[in-house]
């Protein structure tokens, strides 16, 4: 009996062999829970500093988005559903966090939501998941805050000038988790591309009272 589980993964190895995302190597059987090899995720340059967006509103960005195993990992767990891949982007976030030594009293981790229906057609919310991930590490709590009002078209596929008018009045506040003066928040996503999305969340949490926003991502173009 405890023949035929070895058996079974000796011949998906045969005929679906565990390879890199990145560089497309075969994956030593340690390497495997990353999604990519050693090699790969080890030449992640991970950023050591923060980029301010304007009052009272810190980026904090893991990487570039330009990094190829990030950019594969992220496409491979947003759009493939390969929840594998939360592990390694987990360890980004987290070697990101630990260079930064941030000091973590006080605050509210808060994932960017997506709509209902996009949120039921992938699965999960990926910034949600990253948001546990960080929070636990932290030992702080996860909040969601910022729920989604509206329907918005991908930002993606948008042309620069139009993004910030896809996301007008994309959120609003739970109402729940209130009340919230003098608050400070992380808000989490998985990249941070014009600033729209951020921007509009920011407007929100600003007016329910929230004093200080850090925005924690990836990565950013």
């Amino acid at each position: 009996m405890t023949l035929w589980p070895k058996i079974s993964g000796l011949a998906l190895d045969i005929f679906f062999p565990p390879i890199c995302l990145n560089c497309k190597s075969y994956l030593e059987h340690f390497e495997r829970d990353n999604l990519v090899c050693d090699k790969c995720f080890r030449a992640i340059r991970i950023y050591k500093t923060v980029f301010p967006l304007g009052r009272d509103i810190t980026l904090m960005a893991a990487t570039s988005y330009e990094e190829p195993t990030v950019k594969e990992l992220i496409h491979y767990f947003k759009y493939k559903r390969f929840l594998k891949a939360q592990s390694p982007l987990g360890k980004i976030l987290i070697n990101y966090v630990e260079e930064l030594n941030l000091k973590s009293g006080g605050h509210l981790i808060v994932p960017i939501p997506l709509h209902h229906s996009k949120e039921r057609q992938r699965g999960f919310n990926q910034s949600e998941v990253l948001a546990g991930i960080v929070a636990k590490y932290l030992e702080l709590p996860v909040s969601k805050l910022l729920t989604r009002a509206k329907k918005t078209k991908s930002q993606i596929d948008l042309p620069q000038e139009l993004r910030t008018e896809n996301m007008k009045d994309a959120f609003q506040i739970n109402t729940s988790e209130l009340p919230l003066t003098n608050q400070s928040v992380i808000l989490v996503d998985d990249v941070y591309t014009s600033g729209a999305t951020v921007r509009e969340a920011a407007k929100i949490l600003r007016k329910a009272g929230v004093k200080e926003i850090k925005v924690l991502v990836l990565a950013k173009t």
